[in-house]
């Protein structure tokens, strides 16, 4: 049988034969093995694994880069982050994610941080007034926190809402992707109001200190480690 028939499995059923880097069985004609040397077979899914496609132009490596790597196709360079080839930026914005002191979120317990929330000053969608909204927030209310995938302007977006869904406003662009990269990693999030800034100024302000907990902590831990929390 020529190379090209063995390539595209005419001629030949794949039931019963074994992938050689998995050695999982080929079940199915859609899953086909395709053969890199005349000695060895490989299914499409251990194929596209050995030879992933460029981030950018999505050309097929030779082999998997282990290290950053130029594409021959393209000529960009290729970052390796865990199991994935990324992008120069992609690579970036990840390297900070994993920062574990830029927002000192702990993902073995309980662990928090201080910040503001931005856009206080602008109106939400229904033209109601954040600044009105903010007039009646308390000291050590609780907030939360609405991830906004779908947001026009950054899909890493997360609202900061009272708990009658009135919104007062985002988190800021950096701790909001941090936040969202979290969060899909299974963390859970909690704000509350620490100080309501600016009486008397015309212009008011809310300082929030953020919680997060991984899922298997129980809200009992949660509040003994909030009830500790010395105020910045």
């Amino acid at each position: 049988m020529s190379w090209w028939k063995r390539l595209l499995g005419i001629g030949k059923s794949w039931q019963g034969e074994r992938c050689d880097a998995c050695q999982r069985e080929v079940h199915h004609p859609e899953c086909l093995c395709i053969i890199t040397r005349p000695t060895r077979q490989v299914c499409r899914q251990c194929y596209e694994w050995l030879h992933p496609p460029c981030p950018y132009c999505q050309s097929p490596f030779g082999k998997r880069p282990q290290a950053k790597t130029k594409c021959r196709n393209c000529g960009n360079a290729v970052r390796v982050r865990g199991s994935d080839l990324v992008t120069e930026e992609q690579a970036i914005k990840l390297d900070r994610l994993e920062d574990g002191a830029l927002w000192r979120f702990d993902e073995a317990g309980p662990s928090h941080t201080f910040t503001k929330v931005a856009g206080v000053t602008r109106r939400n969608k229904d033209r109601t007034s954040r600044q009105k909204i903010i007039r009646k927030c308390l000291a050590l209310e609780r907030l939360d926190l609405q991830a906004e995938p779908e947001n026009p302007y950054d899909s890493n977006a997360v609202a900061v809402l009272r708990e009658t869904g009135e919104q007062i406003g985002y988190l800021n662009a950096e701790l909001a992707e941090a936040v969202s990269h979290l969060a899909g990693r299974g963390l859970r999030f909690v704000a509350f109001v620490t100080q309501i800034t600016g009486q008397g100024t015309g212009t008011l302000g809310v300082n929030l200190v953020i919680i997060s907990a991984p899922p298997d902590v129980s809200d009992a831990v949660v509040k003994r480690y909030v009830k500790n929390i010395e105020p910045e």
